[in-house]
């Protein structure tokens, strides 16, 4: 995980070694999921839908909080994959 991400930022990590160190990693970086190599297709695939999942559901979480808001909230666009 890169120092300069943001604790709000989901991430999918993935490292070859240590997986105390990993799941810490991933733990503080708000990982939704964490890949171990050598990994499977279908593992990447599912870990990749699982925060394919997630970003709709905060982008619809942040749309219904604007539509009922009686004055207008700044655009914020969440990256859609």
């Amino acid at each position: 995980m890169n120092q300069g991400e943001s604790k709000n930022q989901t991430s999918v990590g993935w490292c070859k070694s240590d997986i105390i160190g990993i799941a810490l990693d991933a733990f503080e970086a708000h990982a939704t999921d964490s890949l171990l190599k050598p990994m499977r297709q279908q593992r990447l695939r599912e870990a990749l839908d699982r925060l394919i999942a997630l970003r709709r559901s905060e982008q619809n979480a942040l749309d219904e909080f604007k539509d009922n808001q009686d004055v207008p909230v700044e655009s914020t666009q969440i990256p859609h994959y």
